[in-house]
């Protein structure tokens, strides 16, 4: 039921985990520079995720969120750059995902694009703000479009894109 932080940190070779229906949260950095992990669900009973708790997890390709989700700490899954796709239960009060980013549940905020996104991407219309570093480090994207709506672009929003050459930037843009 209770997971120590830092439980899993550095164990290279885990490559998959079954996290208890019974484990409400999952500490800060509990499973930080585990390389080999490449897939994690997260049960419908985890209602927090903190701090670091999967940074560096270069070999996750897919994060599955539960219903009862409403918390993800500072830097969850940075350095993730394999993470292609995050997705949330519908019943998820709190958060969403479509085509595969990180969402607020009404879709006006964009928390997270995952680093292993590639090509082309074009926000849909109705997201009005993006989170802070919301596209750090996604080393494959080319494009993007930022649709009406959006006022700002917030610190390191695009930080360490290397491969990002084309901005289409929205009339409202201030």
């Amino acid at each position: 039921t209770v997971l120590g932080q830092s439980a899993f940190d550095s164990c290279s070779s885990l490559t998959s985990v079954t996290i208890s229906e019974a484990l409400i949260a999952i500490p800060p950095l509990a499973f930080s520079f585990c390389s080999s992990l490449s897939t994690v669900t997260i049960p419908n009973s985890v209602t927090s995720i903190g701090d670091n708790a999967f940074q560096s997890c270069i070999g996750l390709t897919n994060l599955l969120i539960g219903n009862s989700l409403t918390n993800i700490g500072t830097a969850a899954f940075s350095h993730c750059s394999s993470l292609s796709a995050i997705s949330v239960d519908p019943q998820n009060p709190v958060f969403s995902s479509l085509d595969g980013v990180l969402f607020n549940a009404n879709r006006t905020l964009l928390l997270q694009c995952p680093q292993g996104k590639a090509g082309s991407y074009a926000l849909p219309n109705g997201v009005t703000l993006i989170a802070d570093q919301a596209f750090a480090r996604c080393l494959s994207l080319t494009a993007i479009t930022l649709p009406d709506g959006i006022t700002t672009i917030p610190n390191s929003a695009f930080a360490g894109c290397a491969s990002l050459t084309n901005v289409i930037l929205p009339n409202t843009l201030a």
